[in-house]
């Protein structure tokens, strides 16, 4: 199944992504994705980290939009690969500039 911190709604996104891109639902209890936000003043806006095992996806952000770029970096990988299959690993993405928006 899937656990969300925020109701759901970051993990409605990955699951329809999945299940449009790659006809794979994720309802069952096989596999999980976990989503936490964690505030973390030592780090910066939308820093997060993707820990990849045989039995789910676990994010872990300090943001909620640190979890939508996890999210996008996942969906980086399926595209680069071609394939939903991943290698176990520990992805820390850590923001290294203060984020500057722009307006005109």
């Amino acid at each position: 199944g899937i656990k969300d911190d925020s109701d759901g709604k970051y993990t409605d996104l990955l699951k329809k992504y999945l299940l449009e891109k790659g006809n794979i639902s994720l309802g069952g209890n096989e596999k999980y994705i976990t989503v936490n936000v964690v505030k973390d003043e030592t780090k910066k806006a939308e820093s997060h980290s993707i820990s990849i095992k045989k039995d789910g996806i676990r994010i872990v952000s300090v943001d909620e939009v640190g979890v939508l770029r996890a999210f996008d970096y996942i969906k980086t990988l399926i595209n680069s690969a071609h394939s939903f299959s991943f290698d176990e690993t520990e992805i820390v993405r850590d923001t290294r500039f203060d984020v500057r928006y722009i307006h005109s």
